[in-house]
């Protein structure tokens, strides 16, 4: 079974770094999905990392 963790705003991707380091002998990552969500002059970014437990 898949599971998603969600990083939000501009500091997603240091997040979302130490996040897996802190997890990498115990899931594996499946996908990345980063997108910027609103309008443009208010956009911000958001991930998913889709992973599954070893």
């Amino acid at each position: 079974m898949v599971q998603v963790k969600l990083f939000e705003d501009w500091g997603f991707e240091n997040e979302m770094n130490m996040w897996l380091a802190e997890h990498q002998k115990s899931i594996e990552v499946v996908d990345v999905k980063i997108q910027f969500v609103g309008s443009e002059a208010e956009s911000y970014p958001y991930a998913l990392v889709i992973y599954k437990r070893r």
